[in-house]
């Protein structure tokens, strides 16, 4: 039998490419998200540390105003600026503090009244500020953590925006014996958590307020009321004044 010639063995080209950069690449990434899950590690723990200085382990209790002949009075005015604000006609609204108490642990309007909350209530009103009375839980890290409770006065300051009508504002938190951080004021206040407790809700009903509270375009404190206007007059722009 012939022999047969065994095929001769192929050399393949050698690429010019190295996988170095590659690897680097993805090394890099990998210590970057272990730099970043460190840091935020970190900046939670900080935050934590800096929030159980003025903090505490419980709730105070805060018990709801019970309306007490209140309620019809109170919903007769609402429905009246309610109605004048519908029909574009200039309107005004006083709530003096036993009103906004009402208001913000109750919906009047529910039959019988629906309770709202036992985190805050008014304690006066004065300097252009509403004092308020607070225990409001505060997530922790890591998730699952029992809350820690910011008890103490918070200073609201009503305002208006446009495209949300009446704001509720943050100008401060006071805690006995206690310095709040900076930076949790700070985003507390631009975060606009109150308002999103105490309004929001409101705000985006297709009915009752919601629509009217939209559409505010006055807010302040005279003496002890809260006041909040509505004016269909357009303002002047300021390059309009000029």
């Amino acid at each position: 039998m012939a022999s047969q010639k065994l095929p001769k063995s192929r050399k393949e080209p050698v690429s010019g490419f190295s996988p170095a950069p590659g690897c680097l690449i993805i090394i890099f990434g990998i210590l970057t998200i272990i730099g970043l899950g460190s840091w935020a590690v970190f900046t939670f723990t900080v935050q934590n540390r800096e929030i159980a200085t003025f903090t505490t382990d419980s709730a105070i209790e805060i018990t709801p105003v019970v309306p007490n002949g209140e309620t019809e009075p109170l919903i007769a005015k609402l429905t009246t600026f309610r109605y004048l604000v519908k029909n574009r006609k200039k309107a005004e609204l006083s709530l003096n503090l036993r009103e906004l108490n009402v208001l913000l642990t109750t919906d009047p309007f529910s039959r019988p009244p629906v309770p709202l909350n036992t985190m805050i209530q008014g304690e006066k009103i004065a300097d252009g500020v509403i004092h308020a009375k607070i225990s409001f839980p505060l997530n922790r890290w890591p998730p699952g953590s029992p809350p820690r409770y910011l008890n103490g006065t918070i200073l609201i300051k009503p305002a208006t925006t446009k495209g949300k009508g009446l704001v509720m504002l943050t100008e401060n938190i006071q805690v006995d014996g206690k310095t709040i951080a900076e930076g949790f004021l700070r985003r507390y206040q631009q975060d606009g958590y109150v308002d999103i407790m105490l309004v929001e809700d409101f705000r985006e009903e297709k009915k009752g307020l919601g629509p009217i509270i939209k559409v505010i375009n006055g807010a302040k404190i005279v003496g002890n009321q809260v006041v909040v206007s509505f004016d269909p007059t357009p303002k002047p722009a300021e390059s309009e004044k000029k």
